[in-house]
């Protein structure tokens, strides 16, 4: 991956956002508010994300917003159409899913989703996607080494246990 700032990024105080190197910035992602925004190395965060980082002072002045940092670690992957508010710290290489609202901490190398966010399980320490196994082609019965993905390394919740690749021959 290498750095892609999408042309329909919006970023609200330039000055107050820094990044690492290889950060992906999908369609339409939002980062506004009157605190910093800080993402780190080799993160990728879709479209239609919203990183807030202010809050209104309810509890003086409901017209005035108060700084909130965010801070987004590295190797993290943030699902599209979240919503990171202030004080929100995400550890290094986490995974959050499509739809998140995300608050507070997210500790480090953790699989979280939900609104509101909730850490749901530890991320494994490698992500092992394309083990070798001697399997059969669904279309023509032929046995081909290929790769395939284990169901339970995913967030996905298939109604198989192994995701196959057709053979050489079926043409995947």
């Amino acid at each position: 991956m290498r750095d892609y700032i999408a042309k329909t990024v919006e970023i609200e105080q330039p000055n107050l956002f820094k990044k690492g190197n290889n950060v992906y910035l999908g369609e339409r992602v939002r980062l506004i508010g009157k605190g910093s925004i800080e993402i780190g190395d080799n993160t990728a965060i879709a479209q239609d994300t919203l990183i807030i980082s202010d809050n209104h002072d309810w509890r003086n002045d409901i017209t005035k917003t108060i700084p909130t940092p965010i801070k987004i670690g590295r190797g993290v992957w943030i699902g599209a159409r979240c919503i990171i508010l202030g004080n929100s710290v995400i550890g290094d290489n986490c995974i959050i899913g499509a739809g998140s609202v995300v608050r507070g901490q997210i500790h480090k190398n953790m699989i979280c989703y939900g609104n509101p966010c909730k850490e749901i399980k530890k991320k494994p320490k490698k992500m092992n996607i394309a083990k070798m196994e001697v399997i059969h082609c669904n279309l023509c019965g032929a046995r081909d080494t290929q790769p395939f993905l284990k169901a339970r390394d995913l967030l996905l919740k298939p109604s198989c246990d192994y995701f196959y690749v057709k053979c050489k021959k079926c043409k995947l």
